[in-house]
């Protein structure tokens, strides 16, 4: 049977400061939709709340069907108060066939949130989930992680997430594990842009002058006059895409492997006129939309054949894995330990 695991980064996936925000609802709907659409045996999820403090909310809404194994704690995220935690859940059906062991993987001098490592108790394979920095040193910190959890004698065979460096500008191979990358649509992140705010802005950097002589800088007077024109013009808006590919993996035995992002970016028109057309972008995934710049990725083990001649070392654990299973629909929740996540 194969292996499918799941890595999304909801951005901001925790109540916001409101008992069930509206973002929060959407963000489960969601995902729960989506759960119940590819039923991954283990899924990632990043930005779910404050590091240290496990969205209890969130783990109830999903208790039915999946379990908490791994939750990003103080000691792996410099920046306490910050909505950039992550947990990774199993099924409740294979659950207790995981442990935990991140706790063996200290925070890099120059990381911000560290790796989610889990073993499977009886091959002793691991699969290790990474939020990476959204800066130049996202890469090396790649290179250090993988490089210090196969330094631990183990067996990693999945090292994936958001890992915030465009995949043409990351390695193919890192210490004998293979770059995997989702084939469709060719990017995972999408970054929503203005023409009509960018180009404005660059004309009124030539107008600086003038804004020392309201007193303004020029952000604050290209604020202020673009609000004012734009309003009284009727000028369309013409908002365009910057997509990326930033959800990714690094697997071992990668002909053995498959990876798909099932989102889209589309354009929709309205208005009569030209004067008063608008754009919108609309992120779609799974026919559903989605309330994030990132778009879930899926990948699956086991979708090929073994090749005796091109195979090599121990295969992830594919023979006492279920399928099948789904989230219900309805929210219902099921009482959990909290102590469990200290």
């Amino acid at each position: 049977m194969p292996l499918t695991i799941m890595t999304w980064n909801a951005q901001h996936f925790d109540e916001q400061n409101a008992t069930l925000s509206e973002a929060y609802r959407e963000k489960l709907a969601f995902l729960v939709y989506y759960l119940k659409q590819r039923s991954p045996d283990i899924f990632a999820l990043f930005e779910t709340g404050k590091s240290g403090a496990a969205n209890t909310q969130l783990i109830r809404d999903l208790s039915a069907e999946y379990s908490p194994i791994s939750v990003l704690q103080p000691e792996s995220a410099k920046t306490k108060v910050t909505t950039l935690g992550s947990i990774v859940f199993v099924k409740n059906a294979i659950a207790r066939e995981f442990t935990d062991i991140s706790a063996h993987v200290p925070l890099d001098d120059k990381e911000q949130r560290g790796v989610l490592l889990i073993r499977h108790r009886t091959t002793d394979l691991c699969y290790g989930f990474y939020h990476a920095n959204a800066s130049k040193r996202a890469l090396g910190n790649i290179i250090n992680a993988i490089a210090y959890i196969q330094g631990l004698k183990v067996k990693l065979v999945f090292f994936g997430g958001d890992l915030n460096v465009p995949t043409d500008g990351n390695p193919d191979l890192i210490m004998k594990m293979h770059k995997l990358t989702p084939a469709y649509p060719g990017y995972t992140h999408v970054n929503i842009l203005s023409d009509d705010v960018s180009s404005s802005r660059r004309e009124l950097r030539d107008m600086q002058e003038l804004g020392h002589f309201l007193e303004h800088t020029p952000k604050e007077y290209f604020e202020e006059e673009y609000k004012w024109n734009h309003a009284i013009d009727g000028t369309p808006r013409h908002p365009t895409t910057r997509l990326s590919l930033l959800d990714y993996a690094y697997v071992h035995e990668l002909e053995k492997w498959s990876a798909v992002c099932e989102g889209s970016a589309n354009s929709v028109t309205s208005g009569e006129s030209v004067r008063h057309r608008t754009t919108v972008i609309q992120k779609i995934c799974l026919g559903m939309p989605i309330r994030s710049d990132h778009f879930p990725v899926l990948f699956t083990y086991g979708v090929v054949p073994p090749s005796p001649s091109t195979s090599s070392g121990s295969p992830p654990v594919t023979a006492t894995i279920a399928t099948g299973a789904s989230v219900s629909t309805s929210l219902g929740s099921t009482p959990i330990d909290d102590s469990s996540m200290s």
